[in-house]
């Protein structure tokens, strides 16, 4: 049997229906509903003329129906469409604030407890409508009764969910004079680059631009990366703001986009902002502890030398062979190689061990293929077997031989039915010839020697070098350390026996804490200053250089550091050694010298891991290391806006064989001149100047332990008078004991 779809006055629920054009031009707003069988269609006013009464001349179906007790009380307007079907209900005591008019309309479930459709005209101007269906005061059931709510701007119908039961459903339609209005700063973002496992933010300022507060009923997010600092509801007055705050926080690399949207009150009732981000991994870059750069040999027990000359001492390769067709199948690959295979090591460096692929995919030893049967001791002859191959398969083989040149090889293929044990014989091959894919002598990887000397190399006195502290005011009040080359540095931070290791401090006293430290330092091993802040500014200051030498990756000392709430928080790299170097040479009470420890040694282990050169990277005069770890990894540092510090890479100076004493320069001088020697290894030196009678007039190293490498010593000979002098150079070798004595005239001319 069909229900007959009934109208009732019901109680109050209020919602905003707004009118954003003169509503002269649409007096009315008619509404259907059916249920599929029956049709009503009733009519409701916006006129701003409507009043208390009857108004049969702007509404000629208005109706006048008594109050409807216990609820209502006062005038009500109804309005029909088709009388005695139904009644559309002008509630007029219950205005308030700046209402116009509301009205109540109630529809009974449809045909069969089926679902019944309310629908209206498109077209309807901003702020002409908003349609809330509720349920039924007496019959609150929410299961049965969802509760709906509609923009009647963006649709155009609503569709009621069959109920379980005859209970009605009713909806409210109110209209008001004044509206709320929104306005979001920016419309929307690009959040750029955002590196992984950085957060980037942005905050959008919503503004109200009405007269009535804007209700903010909900804020959602499209996209889960793009968080949202509220999802409402929101309430702003009008003329005032609300903050929103957006952030990006990118887990793997990529693009992505997404829109954040506000469902509240004003203009369509819904507003969307665009987003979007890219997700990097940022720079890798490269940094070494103090521990490293201090580090010894294990097999000798000596600081790290430099590779001197940096020349091929193994090869890499690659081969493709094309599977040729042939019957029986076939199955192996014989390949005899022109170098020693290098297998997984080869004088402590890692090497990868050979890789084979099939048609791309690469093979499982033992698993997908086997290797046996032509190995030598020569390690140059190998056969790889399949359980079966296709014609036409490419066979891709790459490792690395002992050979400082390009190699030759010897291939041949081998059918499924040949006996293991058979004697290996040439088939006549049928299809391409393999490709040398690579046939590349490859140079030893450098050591922490290189990494040392190739960086930071010796430079004349009064050079750049690696400064400690403040070298100005008197000498003989503040001291300070100035390195001039890696021997020094690693003399400091190792010393004879162990690393630096003591309390953070400045450079307060020498060993024994009586003697204070004063005037220049070339260096301060822990025999004469044990202070692990000392060691760790070192690195840091190593780390910034090489990355601003183009060694490591460039860009280093721009980085920002970033822990909220430490003293350090927010600045460059860069600007973190400015600060720590006065403090280093004058006591400041007030400063943290364990934190700025802490600091400095985390970011020199930031980026720290195993050595790799970038293609050409070393060549024994220039070396180029890969970064180790992108910044996204690192938590604590973040991207600068300061441009990368680019300097040039200094000249490296190879470390002779023998001992060598040069011609002091300028020579004849008056009164100054330099006086350079080299060292193959570490050594105890004496250096002294005579007159031609023999007597000795200076001293100007007493056996001195000094560093392997170049040495720049100055002679001033200002009390001496105009002549030819002998500067003589004795050095014992603390390796090899060797001993060497060598002797050069120069000219004094005054």
């Amino acid at each position: 049997m069909k229900k007959i779809i009934t109208f009732s006055l019901l109680s109050v629920l209020t919602v905003a229906l707004f009118l954003g054009q003169a509503v002269h031009a649409q007096p009315t707003i008619q509404l259907t509903v059916t249920d599929g069988v029956n049709t009503t269609l009733l009519d409701f006013g916006l006129d701003v003329s409507a009043t208390a009464g009857l108004d049969s001349l702007l509404f000629p179906r208005e109706t006048e129906l008594p109050p409807m007790p216990p609820e209502r009380q006062g005038i009500f307007e109804a309005r029909f469409t088709v009388l005695g079907l139904g009644s559309l209900s002008d509630i007029k005591t219950k205005l308030v604030g700046d209402q116009i008019n509301t009205w109540d309309v109630t529809v009974q479930t449809g045909v069969l407890g089926g679902p019944i459709t309310i629908s209206w005209p498109a077209g309807l101007s901003s702020g002409s409508g908003f349609l809330k269906i509720e349920n039924h005061p007496a019959f609150a059931d929410p299961e049965i009764f969802p509760q709906y709510v509609v923009n009647m701007l963006t649709q155009t119908s609503l569709t009621l969910a069959a109920g379980n039961s005859d209970a009605p459903f009713k909806f409210r339609i109110t209209r008001t004079t004044n509206a709320a209005g929104i306005g979001v700063d920016p419309v929307s973002k690009n959040f750029g680059t955002v590196l992984i496992g950085l957060t980037a933010q942005q905050v959008f300022t919503v503004t109200n631009t009405g007269n009535r507060n804007l209700d903010i009923a909900g804020i959602t997010t499209s996209n889960p990366l793009f968080a949202i600092s509220s999802v409402g509801p929101e309430v702003v007055v009008p003329l005032a703001t609300f903050e929103l705050t957006v952030s990006f926080a990118p887990v793997v690399s990529g693009s992505y986009s997404g829109n954040i949207t506000l469902a509240h009150n004003a203009g369509n009732y819904s507003t969307v902002i665009p987003v979007e981000a890219l997700a990097g991994a940022g720079t890798k870059f490269r940094t070494f502890t103090a521990a490293q750069l201090g580090a010894v040999d294990p097999v000798k027990s000596k600081f790290y030398k430099a590779l001197s000359k940096a020349k091929p001492d193994k090869l890499e390769f690659e081969l493709e062979f094309v599977v040729p067709a042939h019957v029986p199948a076939y199955n192996q690959l014989h390949l005899e190689l022109g170098g020693a295979s290098l297998g997984n090591s080869w004088q402590g460096q890692l090497i990868p061990a050979q890789v084979v692929k099939r048609n791309g995919i690469v093979q499982v030893l033992g698993t997908d293929y086997n290797l046996t049967g032509a190995h030598d001791a020569s390690n140059k002859k190998f056969d790889y077997i399949w359980a079966s191959l296709t014609a036409g398969d490419v066979i891709n083989i790459h490792g690395f031989v002992k050979s400082a040149k390009p190699i030759k090889a010897k291939y041949w293929w081998l059918p499924v039915d040949v006996i293991a044990k058979e004697k290996i014989v040439k088939i006549a091959l049928v299809g391409t010839e393999p490709v040398w894919k690579l046939n590349m002598p490859r140079l030893p990887m450098p050591n922490l020697g290189n990494v040392a000397f190739n960086i930071f190399p010796a430079v004349k006195t009064g050079g750049s070098g690696i400064l400690l502290g403040v070298s100005t005011g008197d000498p003989k009040l503040t001291g300070w350390l100035k390195l001039y080359d890696a021997g020094s540095m690693q003399k400091t931070l190792r010393g004879k026996t162990a690393l630096q290791a003591g309390t953070p401090r400045w450079f307060d006293f020498y060993a024994g804490g009586i003697k204070p430290i004063r005037k220049e330092n070339k260096s301060l091993p822990p025999e004469k200053h044990d202070n692990v802040l000392m060691a760790n500014l070192i690195a840091f200051k190593f780390n910034i250089l090489a990355s601003a030498q183009g060694n490591t990756p460039n860009g280093l000392g721009e980085l920002l550091y970033h822990n909220p709430g430490n003293f350090f928080h927010g600045m460059v790299l860069s600007e973190i050694s400015t600060i720590a170097d006065p403090r280093m040479t004058t006591f400041d009470a007030a400063f943290d010298y364990a934190n700025l420890n802490t600091v400095l040694a985390s970011i020199n282990g930031a980026f720290s891991g195993d050595i790799d050169t970038t293609v050409g990277g070393f060549s024994g005069l220039k070396l180029e290391l890969k970064g180790v770890k992108p910044l996204a990894e690192v938590s604590f540092l973040r991207p600068g806006t300061l441009a990368a510090t680019i300097i040039p890479a200094p000249t490296v100076v190879e470390i002779p064989e023998t001992f060598v004493m040069n011609q002091n320069y300028p020579n004849p001088f008056n009164p100054t001149t330099t006086i350079e020697f080299s060292l193959p290894e570490d050594a105890i030196v004496t250096l002294k100047v005579y007159n031609m009678l023999g007597q000795e007039v200076a001293t100007l190293i007493n056996r001195e332990e000094l560093s392997y490498g170049p040495e720049y010593i100055s002679f001033d000979a200002s009390s001496l008078s105009s002549g030819v002098y002998i500067y003589r150079l004795t050095a014992e070798g603390l390796e090899t004991g060797a001993k060497t004595a060598i002797m050069k005239k120069m000219l004094l001319m005054k």
